[in-house]
């Protein structure tokens, strides 16, 4: 069963990324492509769901599993294929844009790498949104189509490592924690209460947190803390910061505030203060339009 859409090139086209053709094969044993250099001018990623595959770079042959990936830039030999006895289920978007090398190659990808990705749903997601969209509407929405293409490829970005890094389901676990870690985030961080969580050493949580996440825990926490604490100099305006403060999980005002500017680029009491003044203009808008109707 294999499912692809083409669409047609766009002259002077004024979007950063765009796609050229998206789909997926499933038990398609045959599936085989080589193409020769300079014979295929656009990007290549691919994403492989299940089952079991091959590609070739430089004479040496690499298996790929689920949550296995593969980039081609444009005009490289391209030479990858299904296994015949445990066909892969793969998707794959091929996609253009005029800096796409560069950006690339800024971010640390080269030309002709494979991959694995550590939350690989997050990009399957984003490509099978990008073949809705086009499977409905074909070239109708140009600039969602090309926010879709973005989407694919920073997902692609924030997950993908080289090849035969550790991995296993260290990273779903991690992110299914995240809802309890920010419902506890405030109250005292516990490192080994986490690490038990997963059944993983402190050192291990604190290593795996961070590739998922791209962030420390201890960073994480902090981020939920100051999003409550927000969430409350808005609503709770008869509050001090010292109840908020504490509410968060800071028993220091002094470092709380401090953190609070650090972040925000504010003290809590100029960002309730501008915070309310947008609120209150929103209202007295919202009020002499009621009249006016």
């Amino acid at each position: 069963m294999k499912k692809q859409f083409f669409l047609p090139t766009i002259n002077k086209n004024p979007y950063f990324c765009f796609p050229e053709a998206v789909g997926f094969y499933e038990n398609e044993p045959e599936h085989y492509v080589k193409r020769n250099k300079n014979e295929f001018n656009c990007f290549n990623l691919h994403v492989v769901i299940d089952g079991k595959g091959y590609i070739k770079i430089d004479n040496k042959i690499y298996t790929l599993k689920q949550g296995d990936s593969f980039l081609y830039f444009p005009l490289e030999e391209q030479h990858y294929y299904s296994d015949k006895d445990n066909p892969w289920k793969i998707l794959w978007v091929h996609f253009t844009g005029n800096y796409l090398k560069e950006f690339f190659v800024g971010k640390g990808f080269f030309s002709s790498n494979v991959y694995t990705l550590k939350l690989w749903n997050n990009v399957k997601i984003a490509i099978y949104s990008l073949l809705n969209e086009v499977e409905k509407f074909s070239i109708l929405h140009q600039s969602v189509l090309s926010t879709l293409t973005y989407g694919v490829i920073s997902e692609f970005i924030s997950q993908a490592e080289t090849l035969n890094v550790c991995k296993g389901d260290i990273y779903n676990k991690i992110v299914e924690i995240l809802p309890k870690m920010r419902e506890l985030s405030v109250k005292p961080f516990n490192l080994e209460y986490w690490a038990g969580e997963l059944g993983i050493s402190t050192y291990y949580f604190c290593k795996m947190f961070k590739k998922t996440m791209g962030m420390s825990a201890t960073n994480f926490i902090m981020l939920c803390r100051l999003q409550k604490a927000k969430q409350l100099l808005v609503e709770k305006r008869d509050w001090t910061v010292k109840q908020i403060s504490l509410e968060c999980g800071y028993s220091s005002i002094s470092y709380f505030s401090k953190i609070f500017l650090e972040n925000e680029g504010l003290t809590p009491l100029e960002y309730r203060k501008n915070r309310c003044i947008d609120h209150f203009k929103h209202k007295v808008i919202g009020d002499i339009h009621e009249r006016n109707i």
